[in-house]
């Protein structure tokens, strides 16, 4: 009986241990989980920040090139207009090839 006794209590202290093991690990996954969710939203948010910045970019890209547009639209009244090539030069920047190009 004894015997019976001392097998039954040894099981039941595995059986102790198993589960507070896997108590332990249950803990450290749903930690895992939450820090995981965390790192998702920040990846996210940097995702974000980064599309915006993009779009930034591509909007400074489109004002740049109709800011060139207008530059050249300008120059090319300029000379039609028969202003000499120098003063051109001085109203837009541009070079003398690119006013003569135009």
């Amino acid at each position: 009986e004894d015997e019976i006794l001392r097998v039954l209590i040894d099981r039941d202290n595995q059986i102790s241990f198993f589960k507070d093991k896997a108590d332990v690990n249950y803990k450290a996954l749903k930690e895992e989980k939450k820090r995981n969710r965390e790192k998702d939203k920040i990846l996210k948010e940097k995702d974000n920040t980064l599309k915006e910045k993009d779009n930034a970019l591509k909007e400074k890209d489109n004002v740049l090139k109709e800011k060139e547009k207008m530059i050249y639209d300008f120059a090319k009244t300029l000379k039609e207009s028969g202003i000499p090539i120098d003063t051109i030069i001085q109203k837009t920047n541009l070079s003398k090839e690119d006013i003569e190009k135009l």
